[in-house]
């Protein structure tokens, strides 16, 4: 069966439609299984894969209710993903700042002519502001202007 997002194979010895995929779910052991899509509006997160030793284990109602669990990992991963990128720009954003300030205090530079010499570095060196960030603030005697 597939449907909504859902595939269900009631009996992995006999289902031929992934063939290399079968041979490894029996050879483990396993009889049926069931994959139900993870996703948001934005975008598609994942599957939720479930396997039984039994051939047709999941029942409508099996599958209903994995749908409700597919549902809310998908939330939780959504919501995990964007703590996540959150947690990066805030590193990226303290990076910057403090390489900032080491190009202020060795060169007397403003903070404006600070960043812009950051960005500026950064494109020369064909990586990321935060990523140049980074190098200057692992610098030790090296001037990030020459």
């Amino acid at each position: 069966m597939v449907a909504e997002g859902t595939v269900v194979v009631d009996d992995a010895e006999t289902d031929g439609r992934w063939p290399r995929w079968q041979e490894s779910i029996v050879g483990l052991g396993f009889g049926s299984a069931m994959a139900v899509r993870l996703t948001t509006k934005q975008a598609p997160l994942g599957t939720l894969s479930v396997y039984a030793k039994e051939v047709g284990a999941f029942s409508n109602t099996a599958v209903d209710i994995a749908r409700v669990y597919a549902v809310h990992a998908a939330v939780a991963v959504a919501s995990a993903k964007q703590t996540s990128g959150l947690h990066q720009a805030i590193d990226a954003r303290h990076a910057i700042g403090q390489a900032q300030g080491i190009l202020m205090e060795r060169h007397g530079l403003g903070g404006d002519q600070a960043f812009a010499t950051l960005r500026q570095r950064a494109r020369d060196q064909k990586v990321s502001l935060s990523e140049y960030a980074v190098m200057v603030i692992n610098s030790r005697g090296f001037s990030p202007l020459s």
